[in-house]
């Protein structure tokens, strides 16, 4: 998707600039049936995860991740409400989605090398560390050298084989923790994020802080901050503006809704990182 023309939706956000592919073609009136299940839906479907009969799904900007996506969603988390939906209908890379406790068994999985797949699981447990500790473990010789490797090479140097991320309730991932398929598994990673984001999402999440994010927001965010110590590891010091900007699509329907519903038109990421330490 071209990120160039002057169809590209400007958002800037602390030190950096969203952008975000024209959102046209979610201004639609009429709702249509999904293509699965057949229930009446806008765009596409949060139960069969399927465009509707009533939307282009060709007209939406797809992102391309260097690793396999896992979506584990709780079942008792509401379809509706999540959010990961909308990375699933996002990326064209290797992207799964499973709703416990029909999950995959993590602890018998395997490359097609026979070796142990290196999973990352997204979540701030007590044992996860954050994306720049996690890097920094493998003592990487950060230097211009450096620059001929792609950020796919990146990951595999950094051993990101998967990236996991769980979709529930803060009360609801705990079932997930101690669920021996991802607890017994060789070679998991827990990791979380660098800084401390203060969430927009929309839907009231009682007493929980502002740091909580929504699903797609702690995706987004990851990216970025891997983005990050690419560039440390480059040498770089910058991103060229397609790579700056080619994961800022996930948040395609996540800042339409915003908008939507707060009726205002800026940034959906507005809130500014806090320093964690």
């Amino acid at each position: 998707m071209d990120m160039t023309g002057e169809n590209i939706i400007k958002r800037k956000k602390y030190d950096f600039e969203v952008q975000i592919s024209d959102q046209a073609c979610l201004n639609i009136a009429d709702r249509g049936n999904c293509l699965s299940c057949g229930r009446s839906r806008k765009w596409f479907c949060y139960d069969c995860a399927r465009w509707s009969s009533g939307f282009d799904g060709k007209k939406v900007p797809r992102v391309s991740l260097p690793f396999p996506l896992h979506i584990l969603k709780h079942n008792i988390e509401v379809s509706g409400k999540s959010t990961a939906l909308h990375a699933v209908m996002l990326v064209n890379s290797p992207c799964k989605y499973h709703v416990y406790p029909r999950i995959p068994d993590y602890s018998k999985m395997a490359r097609p090398d026979s070796e142990n797949p290196n999973i990352w699981v997204l979540y701030p447990s007590k044992t996860a560390k954050p994306v720049r500790e996690i890097v920094e473990d493998f003592h990487l010789n950060c230097s211009a050298e450096n620059s001929s490797y792609s950020f796919e090479e990146f990951c595999k140097i950094i051993e990101l084989d998967l990236l996991v991320v769980v979709d529930g309730t803060w009360t609801q991932i705990h079932d997930f923790l101690d669920d021996f398929r991802i607890k017994s598994a060789k070679s998991v990673r827990f990791v979380k994020l660098v800084e401390i984001y203060e969430t927009t999402f929309w839907r009231p999440q009682g007493k929980l802080p502002k740091s909580y994010l929504a699903t797609i927001e702690a995706l987004f965010y990851f990216m970025k901050e891997l983005q990050l110590e690419f560039a440390k590891f480059t040498a770089a010091k910058c991103l060229s503006n397609e790579d700056e900007h080619k994961f800022d699509n996930l948040l395609f329907f996540y800042d339409f809704m915003l908008k939507c519903v707060t009726g205002r038109g800026s940034n959906p990421l507005a809130s500014s990182p806090k320093d964690s330490s």
